[in-house]
Parts: structure tokens; sequence; C-alpha cells
């Protein structure tokens, strides 16, 4: 039997049937690049660039002839000339590459192709369907244009569910999308934000008190448990939820964060279908918050009112923020279909809450990038340690680490943040689709086929940052790059304009508050030395991938006592009812001085396989209070080998790219 294979011929016949099909296309005007080039080698995006401005095209056919008469220039850039030859597809492969993407090359995969190809857009076959991806910085703009890309319908049907939920705002656009935008907006006001700072702020103090009553232990699991009481609280307005079924619902959580891992194969036991489970898991949850909230207030609330400019202040810097008037169920339980003037259903707006609580657990993955940076880049650590102490000087607050307002003083930390984001691999791409047929750059975008952005080729650009591959927090303070448009550089929570009009997501700012306390609170009231020895190591098949030992950490002190008084109001808010879970014990954060062993195994247990891409979630090595020892020689070999069996590739030692560390020898104690 003859094996079809896609060579020259083959793809020249695909060329030609996809102009015949997709006759009727825009030419998209070529922008300016978003910075020049720092160095003097030019990548081959601006190499094809500069050829067309200055070297004569042959003449288009006939057929394209007409319809770049026709064309008119985009919002990209007005001022540039169009591209007018003959437009073919992006270079790539008809063959599936998800398996190169799931067990090979991971988040290496995009920067490995415009390597291949010489070129930021490139064709590909991955989720079972053809797509274009867009990797690099220049090209990113075109993603986001309105007019011919859209977010409907991005993800195939089997991972819409999984990916984005049903009906959500992720998957909408147009008029329909800025209505349940603003909805979602008025929930991340600056009083609410101080609001959820404040709540923040006391939780972590909680858990900096428990750290300090540990030996030893591993950020990776603390963070993800402490990003999971924060979500419950600040979204379904749930607190002193029992340790059993936190552990439950962070699990969960890990699990919907990690649903791009592995083959994309809804089959029982697979990655996809354990999302699946779990998605539904927390929305069970989410929709007893709902039916709960319209319940105990009727069809209106004190924040219902999205359009009321008063009724949005109503969270406005009070001496105490009340958790259930703050969680973000109040507002959205209420909020109306415009076009029926009906309550959305129930179903849509738990979809909702789900993604938020699947979000904010994302940023617990970031927390242990920043503790992995820290470890990393000593002079960074006390360079954000000598800001927040100079800072706290001029500006005394109690409780500093849970107040917006000190926070937003912080000009270096948020560096810091702004470059672990950008650095470290979190998200491997964005979808979308082609809305209707355009060429751009000599590149063909048939309608409705699948377009990607490659994130970490965009935060690698060497276009717009000089040596990309370091960590440099001091390059956003450089008076080069603040010509840079962010709008499409820094990608992780999305770009294009502002996140009331774009697909940006709302809880950004809130993000980097959050990340910007974690930072300032261990810098300034807390001491620690390194685990020695630990792995580093981590799995770039891994989404999101966490250092194999999870950071680990002994000697934590607490240096300076600031107390918990930060004026947030836990009494009496609802709870979130689990079957089978324990409701009514003692809250987990209220751990005492004298935490057991066998206590700290039992919560690292819970969440034991973070990075084990065949679990549901949870720590990935570490078993305190094991006899053999964290560090014994037998514990890091089964580690490591475990790592290696189930996380696939390995990030190599002294890699060119930031991701990955290696296995190197066991690193320095450092004091801090």
């Amino acid at each position: 039997m003859k094996v079809f294979a896609p060579t020259y011929y083959s793809r020249r016949w695909a060329n030609k049937r996809a102009t015949h099909l997709y006759a009727d296309f825009d030419h998209i005007a070529i922008p300016p690049p978003l910075l020049p080039t720092p160095t003097a080698t030019t990548s081959p995006s601006s190499q094809s660039s500069s050829s067309i401005e200055t070297a004569p095209s042959a003449p288009p056919a006939e057929e394209f002839q007409a319809v770049a008469q026709e064309t008119t220039t985009t919002d990209l850039a007005s001022a540039c000339p169009l591209d007018t030859r003959k437009p073919s597809l992006p270079p790539g492969t008809f063959i599936g590459e998800n398996l190169a993407l799931r067990h090979r090359e991971g988040y290496q995969f995009s920067l490995n192709r415009v390597q291949r190809y010489l070129s930021h857009i490139f064709s590909s076959h991955l989720y079972g369907e053809p797509c274009i991806v867009i990797a690099g910085t220049d090209e990113a703009r075109l993603f986001y244009d309105s007019d011919h890309i859209t977010r409907a319908d991005a993800f195939p049907r089997y991972l819409r569910k999984a990916m984005q939920g049903t009906a959500t705002v992720m998957s909408m656009d147009g008029p329909e999308h800025l209505q349940r935008k603003a909805a979602i907006m008025s929930c991340f006001t600056d009083q609410r934000l101080d609001g959820f700072v404040r709540l923040w702020g006391r939780l972590l103090d909680a858990y900096v008190n428990r750290w300090a009553a540990l030996e030893h232990f591993s950020f990776a699991p603390q963070l993800i448990r402490l990003h999971a009481e924060f979500a419950l609280a600040s979204v379904l307005g749930a607190v002193d939820v029992a340790p059993r079924q936190l552990a439950k619902l962070s699990r969960r959580m890990v699990r919907a964060v990690k649903s791009s891992e592995g083959m994309p194969l809804n089959v029982p036991g697979m990655g996809l279908w354990r999302s699946n489970k779990a998605r539904r898991g927390l929305e069970r949850c989410a929709l007893e918050q709902v039916r709960r909230e319209r319940q105990t207030h009727g069809g209106s609330s004190s924040n219902a009112g999205l359009g009321d400019d008063e009724k949005k202040k109503a969270v406005a810097e009070p001496a105490e923020v009340d958790v259930a008037e703050l969680a973000v169920v109040r507002t959205m339980a209420h909020v109306k279909d415009p076009e029926t003037g009906e309550l959305l259903p129930e179903e849509v707006v738990a979809s909702e809450l789900t993604n938020m609580l699947i979000h904010t657990m994302g940023n617990a993955f970031v927390g242990v990038w920043l503790i992995h940076a820290f470890h990393e880049n000593p002079h960074v650590y006390n360079s954000l340690q000598a800001e927040v102490e100079f800072v706290h000087r001029s500006h005394s607050e109690p409780n500093y680490y849970g107040r917006k307002s000190f926070l937003e003083r912080l000009d270096y930390t948020e560096c810091v943040v702004r470059e672990v984001k950008r650095y470290y691999p979190m998200v491997p791409f964005i979808p979308a689709r082609v809305k209707k047929s355009f060429a751009y750059s000599g590149h063909l975008f048939p309608k409705g086929w699948l377009v990607l952005l490659g994130i970490p080729a965009i935060h690698l650009d060497g276009r717009v940052y000089r040596d990309p591959s370091s960590f440099c927090p001091a390059r956003f303070e450089a008076e080069e790059h603040k010509a840079v448009d962010e709008r499409y550089t820094s990608v992780l929570h999305g770009g294009g304009d502002d996140a009331k009009t774009s697909h940006r997501c709302p809880g950004e700012q809130l993000s980097t508050l959050l990340l910007k306390s974690l930072a300032a609170r261990l810098a300034k009231d807390c001491t620690w030395h390194w685990t020695t020895p630990q792995i580093l190591s981590y799995s770039l098949l891994n989404t999101p991938p966490t250092p194999l030992d999870g950071m680990l950490v002994d000697s934590f002190t607490k240096t300076e006592a600031t107390g918990p008084d930060i004026g947030v109001d836990l009494a009496q808010p609802p709870m979130v009812v689990v079957a089978g879970a324990d409701v009514g014990a003692p809250p987990s954060s209220a751990v005492g001085q004298n935490e057991s062993t066998a206590g700290h195994k039992a919560t690292t247990d819970d969440l034991n396989g973070i990075n084990n891409s065949n679990s549901e979630g949870g720590l990935p090595t570490t078993e305190v209070g094991d006899t053999e020892g964290p560090d014994s020689a037998a514990a890091m070999k089964r580690r490591l080998r475990r790592a290696q069996t189930d996380g696939g590739l390995l990030a190599p030692p002294g890699a060119a790219c930031p991701f990955g560390y290696g296995l190197a020898a066991p690193s320095t104690p450092l004091n801090q």
C-alpha cells in the first residue's frame, strides 16, 4: 500500500488548493517592529520584512490583484505598505505533532520550530487539526486583530469543556464578550482589590506562622494550599474549610490547571479525562454556592448593579472587609443576560467561577518560580529586600503585606514579578480561530483554521529583550524597554488593550499584588536555609512545571511578629459543601506552634503528585517524615527516576534557553 508523505510536490499542491479555496482574502499591512533589534543579528522575520520593503516583488496573479486593490489596511499599522505577494501556507508540516509537543519537546516546541523554519509564523497539525502558530512579538499583534482572529470556538470540541467551560467569557467575542467582561471586571475594582489583598495578608500571616513551626518543608505544596484557601474565600466566600475537604478541592484545582498536559484523548485514565472529572467536581461546589446565594439574597444583591457606579463602590475601604460580601459569587450570581433580562443560567455562572478558581491556583505555580528565582539569583533577592526595607521605613504601615497602597510602591519588586512571568514556563499556547481568510507577510491564514500564540517564543524574542535567556528584572526599568508596547510582549495573562475591552485576564493586577505581597513578606520578615542536596530540575512536558523537590527549605524563621489584624472579618461566611467531606472542622490555616511531623506528612501526601502527569495533582517529591529522609541518596534517586519516567524530558544542564537548570550538584546553603 502506498503511504502518502508530505513532499515538496504535495505541499505545492496544498498551497495551490488553499489559494484556490480561499481566494477571497484580505491583505494585512506589515506593522513596524515593536523595538529595533538590540543585537547585530537580524531575526528571520525582520529579514523577510526588510526584503519586502526594498526588493521589488513579482507581480501577483490576476485573481490577487483585484483583492489587493480593494483591500484597506487594518489598525495594526495604517501607514505601512501592503504586502501584495501571492501568499502561501506558512512553512511547516502536515503530519500530526501532538507526540512531539507532549512527549518530546514540551515548552521548547515553538522555539525549536522558529529555528527550524526560520520564521516566527509556521504551520503544524495539533489537537487533531491543522493550525498556524504565531511565535514572535511583532507577529503577536496579528493574534489580537479582532477583525480577522476570533476566540469563539477556539478549542476543538473535545477540549473545550476542560479548557474554558460552558458559555464563558473566554469563548466569546464582540458585544456579548464586552457585556460579560464588564460584569466580571466589576468584581476587580480598586476597592475590591484592596479587600482581596487584605484577605490574602491574613492567610499569608497564618501560613508564615505555620512554616516557622516546621523543621523543614517544601514551598510548592504550601503555596498550593495557600492559594486554594484564598481562591475558595475570594471567589466562593468559603473560609474555615475542613482540611480534608481543602486538600480534595486543591487537588481538583491543580488537575484542572494541568488540563492541557498529556495527549488530548478523553479516555478514562488519561489526563484530559481526569481534568474533566476535576472540573466537574469544582463546578458542583460553585453551583452549590450560586444556588445558596440566590436563595439567600433573591434576585438582587448589594453589588449586583453592574452599570451603577455607586453600587460598584459597595466595598469602599471599610474598617473591616466582610468576606461573604467581598466574594465574587456575591456579584456574579445576580448578573443578568442583557438580551432576555433574566439571570444568567446558574450553570454558566458556576462555570465562570470555576475558571476563576483554576486561574487563581495557576498563580501558585508562579509563586513557586518566584522562590526558585530567589535561590538562583541571590543578588535579586538582596535588591528586593533592600527596596522593601526602604519603602517600609518611608511609609511604615502595620501589616504592610496586606495593604494594596504599600505594595503599589514596590517598583523593583514588580519588575521581579514581571520577569518571573516572562522567564519561567507557565502556559505554552493561547488558542484562537481565523475569522476570515487573510494574508500576512506572504502567509495565508485560511478561514476556520486553529491559530496558536506561542507564549514561550514571544517571551524569549531577542528582537525585544536583550539577552532573553538571562534573568534580569532591571530590564523593565531600562529606558530602551520603556518604548516597547507591552500589550504584545508580555502575554502570560493575554495581550491586547486593557482587560475591559480585550481578552486580557481580569485578575492580572491581583496576581501581581499577591506575588508582590509574598515576596515582600518573605524578604523582610523571614529567614531560611536552602535544604541540601535537593533536585531543582523540572520536566519541560509538565504544564506548568515545577522543580522536582518543590523548593525545600530548613530552619524557617519569622524575624518580626506583625500580627494578624488586617481588618478582615471572617465571621460566619457561607461554606462550601461537598458530599462526603468534613465540614465544620477547625480552620486549616489556624495551625498551632506544636504541629506534629505526622500532620505535616498528611498535608504533603494530600498534595502528592504536582509534577506527575499520571496523578490528579499535588506535590511531586519530598515526603517529609519519611524514615529514610528527604535528603537521602535513595530518596533522591527515586524522585529523579519517577520524574524521568513520568515527566519525560528533563531540562538539560547548561541549556541555552532559560527552561532548565539541569541536574547540577547540590547548591550551597544560603542564609537569608
